[in-house]
């Protein structure tokens, strides 16, 4: 059974997340960065039944872009010590160059189905929660009247037999939605060799939506988070990429909605 989490519920539970993990750093005031946060919403998340506590800690698994490498350096901080954040390795190689996917930076829906499936046929690949996403080089061309890097078609494919396979393999998962961009900052530097449309990522984003709702599979909603944080011109560190604010605030965000998923607000152990 799956409901519509109240975007005023997910923005609370990442504002005491942050809050929680801001006192224990000593971080100042980034906790009220959120709350000026104005949310969109449409993440949706499942009804979990009662669990027994797990010993070890809950492993989250994350694939993703170049936006995740840069988020994910703080999600495991902001979740604490009963959970493991993993992903696969070379952050150094992927923050090498953000536009190109090697290392960590999974890059388009080829490249993420290619790697899950690969990775859910090692026997010892069981996370407790995967939270995935792929998008903003599938919507990547190379003109400004060229075509996509992925065609919509193929996207929605590639994410159904992403669906199909975490499916057969029992992984719970979680879809992340693909964060937005900006025309006119994006494809003002010729020198990038590829240009961005955000009515493209609006459509991938929609497909999306569409593949996750049959498929059952929850779903986070970043982009609508990410764009109530402010302008465009605040948000944005590059063409696409986004301030260590916001990313912050993403991880924030993240770990509220993970904690909401498993039905408990932890934030850590430390004293």
């Amino acid at each position: 059974m799956y409901f519509t989490l109240p975007s005023s519920l997910i923005h609370h539970v990442a504002l005491l997340t942050l809050a929680g993990v801001a006192v224990l750093a000593g971080a100042g005031n980034s906790a009220s960065e959120v709350s000026s946060v104005k949310s969109t919403d449409q993440s949706t998340i499942p009804v979990q039944p009662s669990m027994p506590m797990k010993t070890a800690p809950l492993v989250i698994y994350s694939v993703g872009d170049s936006i995740s490498v840069q988020y994910g350096e703080y999600l495991g901080g902001m979740l604490g010590e009963k959970f493991q954040v993993m992903r696969r390795s070379g952050d150094r190689e992927a923050q090498e160059n953000l536009n190109i996917p090697k290392g960590s930076n999974s890059g388009d829906s080829n490249r993420v189905l290619e790697y899950l499936k690969a990775r859910t046929g090692i026997g010892d690949f069981r996370p407790d929660l995967l939270i995935f996403n792929c998008g903003l080089h599938d919507v990547k061309r190379m003109t400004s009247d060229g075509g996509a890097q992925v065609p919509i078609a193929a996207y929605r494919a590639n994410l159904e037999e992403l669906a199909t396979q975490l499916k057969l393999y029992g992984i719970p998962a979680a879809w992340i939605r693909t964060t937005h961009s900006n025309d006119l900052i994006h494809n003002k530097n010729p020198a990038l060799g590829f240009f961005r449309f955000s009515a493209d990522v609006e459509a991938y984003n929609h497909v999306a939506d569409e593949v996750m709702k049959v498929a059952d599979i929850p779903v986070i909603d970043l982009a609508g988070f990410t764009k109530g944080l402010g302008t465009d011109e605040e948000l944005f560190c590059d063409h696409v990429h986004f301030q260590e604010n916001v990313r912050r605030l993403q991880a924030a965000f993240l770990a509220g909605w993970i904690q909401s998923y498993f039905g408990r607000n932890i934030v850590s152990d430390k004293k």
